[in-house]
């Protein structure tokens, strides 16, 4: 079930829902939550950027360059424990604090609205038909048995590269200026993406959105013959939204290195790479034939 209002936006006959996903200011370690008091009793100091510059360089110097808050810079960025401060995670297990199996990540994610669904075929069709498809659906042939079981107004998007992405977004956003009041669609972060899947503030701390069973929330390969399936066929998380785990993997904000984060898993992988915890990269510029993924994509709206 969804929590809260459910915003919805509408061009001609295709609608955009956006569910709300109410923020957090938790950052844990494992299953720890690190206040500023507990970093400050263990560090002797507050966090400070220049200290982050210092532990974790690999991952936020260039995002502490350019940010205003630099505690939200911190915990906005995906942070692997292995990053954050060994002395920190000895001192407190000395101490007897329990970080549980140490797989977590820590984050604060404001509030956001989240799509429901992956943007559809017909959504995306709506935005951008006139646009040539970077990996058209002529070149699908030979890879499925039957084009028309993996396409259709209610199938998600998927062999779409990020920059076609980004031309829907770019679209939907001056299409829809004078109602989104000053916000703007955009890639979820993947720290957004990771918290909403796992069901924001209601989430049980399953290993897939919405459930440990797999089967009941995600096409996979084992339950997909290895293709995308309409969206909104299995149940849904928490915070009432579909597929996060499952049919086709979703692009994310982040970069990691050259290479653009994706998430969730898809129709073609198996039950380990669709775990919520699960991440993968690829090229942002055009999809590699040779190394295809079927990527597509939600929208956050902020």
């Amino acid at each position: 079930m969804a929590s809260g209002n459910q915003l919805e936006f509408a061009i001609g006959d295709v609608s955009f829902k956006m569910n709300p996903v109410q923020g957090t200011n938790d950052f844990h370690i494992g299953e720890t939550l690190v206040t500023q008091a507990l970093w400050k009793s263990v560090m002797g100091t507050n966090i400070k950027t220049g200290m982050l510059k210092i532990f974790v360089p690999e991952l936020l110097t260039s995002l502490l360059d350019g940010a205003s808050n630099e505690v939200d810079a911190f915990v906005m960025k995906y942070v692997f424990y292995k990053s954050i401060v060994p002395e920190m995670v000895e001192t407190l297990t000395a101490k007897g604090v329990d970080f549980g199996d140490l797989k977590s990540n820590g984050f604060v994610v404001p509030e956001v609205d989240l799509m429901g669904l992956g943007i559809t075929d017909a959504e995306f069709e709506s935005m951008v038909g006139d646009v040539p498809r970077d990996f058209p659906a002529e070149d699908f042939v030979g890879m499925f048995d039957d084009l028309n079981e993996v396409q259709g107004d209610d199938f998600p998007i998927f062999f779409v590269s990020r920059d076609e992405c980004q031309v829907f977004i770019d679209r939907l956003n001056d299409k829809l200026a004078s109602q989104l009041d000053g916000k703007r669609f955009a890639f979820p972060t993947e720290a957004e993406w990771e918290y909403a899947a796992k069901g924001g503030q209601a989430g049980q701390g399953c290993d897939y959105s919405g459930s440990n069973d797999i089967e009941s929330v995600a096409w996979y390969s084992a339950n997909s013959g290895e293709m995308p399936h309409p969206v909104a066929k299995l149940q849904c998380n928490e915070l009432g939204l579909y597929d996060m785990n499952g049919n086709v993997w979703e692009w994310c904000a982040d970069m990691d290195g050259t290479d653009c984060v994706i998430r969730g898993g898809s129709s073609a992988e198996g039950a380990e790479d669709c775990r919520i915890a699960a991440r993968s990269t690829y090229r942002t510029d055009k999809l590699d034939a040779n190394e295809l993924k079927m990527i597509g994509f939600r929208l956050a709206l902020r």
